[in-house]
């Protein structure tokens, strides 16, 4: 049995201008001590996938699919109360930043201890902080524990979080931009605990990135999203090392290459449109140098050959890469 199943995931919204999409038909699964990334740009519904497995979309936010478990329960028919039990526990979730994720008006480790509280009646609370937080690589402890929010730096902060997140040890942990706000040398070290703390929980792991660069270096299997549709999803060095649709093709050319230091940075012409303006076809023909008539009112197909899917009419060539 998968650790998290979803199959025909749709998320919408009710607005006043009428009901707008920002997830369509999205379907995969994650096994125990798997690391999964979803790479796209800001709108591509990466977060909204990630907190509707959490539970925590807002009121006006209607999630339909066929299915969406996780260890085996269905999420869309649990209660406020029943999921409180399993988030926070079970399965856990960090925020890209850790500033306003935090409480600012009370120490670090009592913000910590609050997860032990709700789900935990063992003993000894405190010094399995304490713990935790060596664990995750913070340097007095002790000390830190009765530190506020603003008195540390953007990278032990986010490991305050991933202290919190992971002090019970979770099935699941999805991690929202975790680096983004993050210097490149403190990404790194955030990246290597991650994987330290993935291998030695056999924490299942759902990184969410806008970077291809990010996804490569620590996950296994990625899905490439579009406007809320997956475009292109497989083994990690397959997809990057040869992408086949022309988005993930135009992502990995935005990454800057130090060989190409005197040529301008490429960029994908034009931006992602919002949800209102949703174009009917493939949903990134507006911006894609291979689209066809066809692209702007057929929506292709997600094709699976093996392990790997693609949504699209006219892949990339392999002279094009």
């Amino acid at each position: 049995m998968n650790l998290l199943e979803v199959r025909d995931l749709s998320i919408s919204f009710s607005e006043p201008t009428g009901t707008q999409v920002a997830v369509s038909e999205l379907n995969f699964s994650m096994k125990e001590g798997e690391i999964l990334g979803i790479v796209g740009e800001s709108g591509s519904g990466k977060s909204m996938t990630a907190l509707s497995i959490m539970g925590l979309t807002s009121a006006k936010t209607k999630i339909e699919a066929e299915t969406l478990t996780f260890n085996g329960i269905p999420l869309l028919s649990l209660s406020e109360r029943e999921f409180q039990k399993i988030r926070g526990c079970t399965m856990s979730i960090i925020f890209q930043e850790p500033m306003s994720a935090l409480n600012p008006l009370l120490p670090v480790g009592r913000q910590i201890e609050e997860v032990l509280v709700r789900h935990s009646q063992e003993p000894g609370r405190k010094d399995r902080v304490i713990r935790m937080m060596k664990e995750v690589g913070l340097p007095r402890a002790e000390e830190l524990y009765h530190q506020m929010p603003h008195e540390l730096s953007g990278g032990m902060l986010q490991r305050i979080l991933i202290a919190m997140a992971m002090i019970l040890q979770p099935k699941l942990l999805i991690a929202d931009e975790p680096t983004t706000a993050l210097d490149v040398t403190v990404q790194a070290q955030i990246l290597r605990l991650m994987r330290r703390l993935n291998t030695q929980y056999e924490t299942a792991i759902l990184f969410i990135s806008h970077n291809v660069s990010v996804i490569r270096s620590i996950c296994q299997r990625v899905m490439v999203l579009y406007l809320g549709y997956i475009m292109e999803a497989g083994p990690v060095e397959e997809v990057i090392s040869r992408p086949m649709n022309p988005y993930t093709l135009g992502l990995l050319k935005s990454i800057p290459q130090p060989k190409m230091k005197d040529q301008p940075l490429y960029n994908i012409p034009g931006r992602v449109p919002p949800l209102s303006e949703r174009p009917a076809g493939c949903p990134f023909h507006p911006r894609c140098y291979k689209a066809e008539k066809r692209c702007s009112t057929e929506l292709p197909p997600l094709v699976e050959t093996g392990d790997f899917q693609l949504r699209c009419f006219y892949p990339v060539k392999d002279d094009e890469r």
